[in-house]
């Protein structure tokens, strides 16, 4: 679309001419920039003088808007593919391998006590046996919600695989994770929606705890232990949290 003059913008809109008033825009040429249906802004020329777009004006104006548009459609993929290769496809929340890759950013960081909870779901192979898969998605994707509304923004959830997850926080002492591996552990048995009455959901964490300053420390022998405690925790009965230190 082309405008000359602010009377004749008037006549699109009154809101463009007072616009191009405003700003002393005399003429106007503006081009979608989209792609495949999809619009993500617009390519604007203008003069600030009396003058119009010439016939080869607006062929311009669409050749660098498409130019545009296939630019970010290809940054928007990349972007995409970034993200997919480091979350997980059924909860959203990071996967493993951002988990590792976040862990071993705290040894760049400056001196800290870093807590590794690991969450194994008591009873999920059961709904997944009798309500389906479906349902066990369900499940899974409220699991990782509860998660991290019951930690800190800055605090880390991973999904690690199956019907694990991982918690990573900074504490100032081994007290403060204890309370939220508890916080945790009572925040997933609460009564989940999506399921029928006989199928109780809790929670086995295992948590490892290590200062980043410390010669032992080792974000793949933090992420062991705490696996290691996890299951203590599962074989003791389940529904409790079992804690070890590392370095």
């Amino acid at each position: 679309m082309t405008v000359s003059g602010t009377t004749a913008a008037d006549e699109v809109t009154p809101v463009l001419g007072h616009a191009m008033r405003d700003a002393g825009v005399d003429a106007l040429l503006v081009a979608p920039i989209q792609h495949d249906e999809v619009l993500f802004g617009v390519f604007v020329a203008f003069f600030l003088h009396p003058r119009q777009f010439d016939s080869e004006a607006a062929p311009l104006a669409d050749a660098l808007a498409g130019q545009a548009a296939q630019a970010i459609t290809t940054l928007r993929l990349q972007r995409q593919l970034e993200h997919a290769a480091m979350h997980d496809e059924t909860t959203g929340l990071p996967n493993r391998r951002r988990l590792e890759t976040q862990l071993l950013e705290y040894t760049r960081t400056t001196p800290a006590l870093i807590a590794t909870l690991f969450i194994d779901l008591d009873g999920f192979k059961r709904v997944n046996d009798n309500l389906g898969h479906h349902v066990g998605d369900l499940l899974l994707r409220e699991v990782g919600f509860r998660l991290q509304t019951t930690v800190r923004t800055e605090d880390l959830v991973a999904r690690y695989g199956g019907d694990e997850f991982v918690v990573v926080c900074e504490v100032p002492e081994l007290a403060a994770a204890e309370e939220v591996a508890d916080r945790i552990r009572q925040a997933i048995e609460q009564p989940f929606t999506d399921l029928p009455d006989g199928f109780p959901i809790s929670a086995s964490i295992g948590m490892s705890i290590a200062r980043t300053e410390d010669p032992g420390w080792n974000p793949d022998r933090l992420i062991r232990e705490a696996d290691h405690a996890m299951y203590a925790a599962k074989n003791a009965g389940g529904n409790r949290v079992v804690g070890t230190s590392v370095g």
